[in-house]
């Protein structure tokens, strides 16, 4: 199947290789078959959002990762995250599991902690009110621990994400 998105037709949709835990992302993947193993591993998955969906992974995020199927994201024991401006009431959602049995989890928003919760694998969601600028959002967690065969320091491991304005 080919799927063409032109900028003169959506100038609202990012386009990108791979795989990614955006909620509102459309994937589109070739199976990982013998073409996976001789050739070089692009090309094969691709997902369309829209640009209100892409996020800005900063400090204490590592690489996405994914399974051709799933996306995922590891974080140290703090991440910085910028997300995209919307207005009105929003919805910002974080899906989460802990590389540790339990770790305890703190949420800030533009500089203000907005909750403190044990994460073991779990969605959380808050409502807030976007102001039309871009969000700071802060993720501090407190146990990290190391993965077999992984020199990482892993704390928690994010899923899936999205940040919307909810139709009514």
């Amino acid at each position: 199947m080919t799927v063409f998105v032109t900028a003169a037709t959506d100038p609202n949709v990012y386009v990108t290789e791979g795989v990614t835990a955006a909620a509102s992302a459309t994937m589109f993947a070739r199976p990982r078959g013998h073409a996976w193993e001789i050739a070089r591993h692009r090309h094969l998955e691709v997902s369309v959002l829209p640009l209100s969906d892409v996020w800005t992974f900063g400090d204490g995020w590592y690489w996405p990762e994914d399974d051709g199927h799933h996306a995922w994201r590891w974080m140290g024991r703090r991440s910085e995250t910028i997300l995209p401006p919307l207005h009105g009431r929003a919805r910002l959602s974080l899906k989460l599991d802990s590389a540790a049995p339990f770790t305890d989890v703190e949420v800030s928003v533009d500089g203000v902690v907005i909750d403190r919760f044990p994460c073991t694998r779990m969605t959380k969601q808050w409502a807030l009110d976007a102001t039309g600028k871009p969000v700071h959002l802060v993720l501090k967690s407190s146990t990290n621990t190391h993965v077999v065969r992984d020199p990482r320091e892993l704390t928690l491991r994010l899923t899936q994400y999205e940040w919307s304005v909810p139709s009514q």
